[in-house]
């Protein structure tokens, strides 16, 4: 590729990137649009006190672009279970839910293309591979916790909240345990699923997508030669025949980033909110059984993923 085609390709990028940040911030500011305020790219951004006024003003709300937002709990419900309604365009236009590019595998297909991929990874997770995992969780927390109370005081969430489902997820896929760098290179992508904001970020999520890519095609590679007893060992097996080599590419990436990313967030969260509440907290230290129903409740109440979208 020609410096001038480089060059090109950049200047476009860079158009297209702040003319979507200038709307947004146009019709959060100037219009009003209650989801673009939901997307403003600061961390400053209340969404609870967004949902409020978007309550308010009724169960369906036009968005600036072109589609319908809705915190009714009864039309989600509805809308998610439905047949009707798919998480990709049939046309192949642009999918509104993905602005940042990234290849989310099973996240932005439709049946059929989605049914068999996630076929092909069901049986890790099925609950007899899952009761499998427990003493792998188990041995991960131990070590983290004797870790933590050795250092008397600690960072809750780069000393546990993020090196615990980091252990795990690497373990299932048959990576290296490396906490940072796969700390590093999740957030970077996470982050860049709420749009793209600078320069600098668009550079970091180039770096970071190449380098995750990088690594599974040696991890693929490896497992082509010599199979394991881990999940892409089986995956790869059905190369060829159930799933392509992109698509499976784009699948592992996705286990990793999604497998831990949400847990980190679903830690800090439910730690958050029972330490500023002493008496849930008592009720928890006094009774552990009710530790299920308090992972529930964080997750009903202050879930990692607010927003989704679904095309009709």
């Amino acid at each position: 590729m020609s410096t001038a085609t480089k060059a090109a390709q950049t200047a476009r990028f860079l158009g297209g990137m702040y003319r979507e940040r200038a709307r947004v911030l146009y019709w959060a500011h100037v219009r009003g649009d209650l989801f673009s305020r939901l997307n403003l790219p600061n961390h400053h951004t209340d969404p609870y006190q967004i949902y409020e006024e978007m309550r308010a003003r009724g169960q369906m709300l036009p968005t600036r672009l072109g589609n319908y937002t809705t915190t009714s709990h009864r039309l989600c419900n509805e809308v998610l279970r439905s047949r009707r309604f798919g998480v990709a365009p049939e046309d192949g236009s642009k999918d509104l839910a993905n602005q940042a590019g990234l290849d989310l595998s099973l996240l932005e297909l439709n049946p059929p293309d989605h049914s068999r991929i996630r076929r092909l990874a069901a049986p890790a997770f099925t609950p007899r591979r899952m009761a499998g995992y427990a003493e792998l969780v188990d041995q991960a927390i131990q070590r983290l916790l004797d870790q933590c109370e050795r250092e008397r005081e600690f960072d809750l969430m780069t000393s546990f909240a993020s090196p615990l489902p980091i252990a795990v997820v690497t373990h299932l896929l048959g990576l290296p345990n490396e906490p940072e760098r796969f700390r590093r290179l999740g957030s970077t992508i996470a982050r860049a699923l709420d749009g793209i904001w600078s320069l600098g970020q668009a550079r970091t999520l180039a770096a970071a997508d190449a380098e995750l890519r990088g690594t599974f095609v040696e991890l693929l590679e490896r497992r082509a030669a010599d199979p394991g007893n881990d999940l892409v060992s089986a995956l790869v097996a059905e190369q060829g025949r159930e799933i392509t080599a992109a698509e499976l590419s784009a699948l592992v990436r996705l286990l990793l980033i999604a497998g831990f990313e949400t847990t980190v967030n679903a830690i800090g969260s439910g730690m958050r909110w029972l330490l500023a509440d002493p008496e849930q907290w008592e009720l928890l230290v006094k009774d552990l059984e009710r530790s299920p129903a308090v992972v529930e409740e964080v997750l009903r109440f202050d879930p990692p993923v607010q927003q989704t979208a679904r095309v009709a």
